[in-house]
């Protein structure tokens, strides 16, 4: 049926049927099964269709340094997953590092954008399916920048469900929440910002010699 998206179907297959009167009273039939190029034999005339579908989504925060100016580079971002029954939030050991992006000169960094996609054959080795995710963006606490620097120590984790779509299309359904509230509405109001400070500090000894004079 070319009106369902999303589905791959298979291939025909070519049943070519031998018969033969062995006098026995009883014709011999021999049925043997061969893929439309004619290259390969099967035992069984066995159709499997594929059903793949896509959806997407892409994190974007903001660096705020106060107390000195940002440079293009100078902080790290990393992005974590979990993978859930969908019931359950997932314990600090359940996440696992994706990747690490840095801050442009403006301080907004951005992260790869996430596809989800699925087969239903055995042998897909696909990561991102159907399922509930919980991916974490926290700022990595480096040892690159000098003394005065104070780093964030927030986090911030997005719930994603993916779902097929009911219309049966070819996109995955993805539904994103930050804090209980829809992604896009969330960030909206209030971006993914990490705040570090910077203040400067020292001490200077002054010395001097007393003079008696008269």
């Amino acid at each position: 049926n070319s009106e369902l998206k999303g589905y791959t179907f298979a291939k025909p297959i070519y049943a070519f049927v031998t018969v033969s009167d062995p006098g026995t009273g009883k014709l011999d039939i021999q049925v043997a099964y061969k893929s439309d190029d004619l290259k390969n034999s099967f035992v069984n005339a066995t159709f499997i269709n594929y059903y793949s579908g896509d959806g997407e989504i892409q994190f974007v925060g903001r660096k705020v340094l106060e107390g000195r100016t940002l440079e293009a580079d100078q902080f790290s971002f990393s992005l974590e997953v979990a993978k859930t029954d969908g019931v359950s939030e997932p314990k600090e050991t359940d996440y696992e590092s994706l990747t690490t992006v840095k801050n442009d000169k403006d301080g907004i960094f951005t992260f790869d954008t996430l596809k989800f996609a699925h087969k239903t054959d055995s042998d897909d080795k696909t990561v991102y399916d159907v399922g509930t995710y919980y991916y974490r963006i926290k700022e990595v606490l480096g040892t690159k920048n000098p003394a005065g620097y104070t780093y964030s120590q927030d986090s911030y984790v997005i719930k994603v469900v993916v779902k097929d779509a009911p219309d049966g299309s070819n996109k995955l359904r993805v539904e994103a929440t930050l804090n209980g509230r829809p992604y896009s509405e969330a960030v909206t109001e209030t971006p993914i910002i990490f705040t570090n400070t910077y203040k400067a500090s020292g001490s200077i000894t002054l010395k001097g010699t007393k003079t008696l004079s008269g």
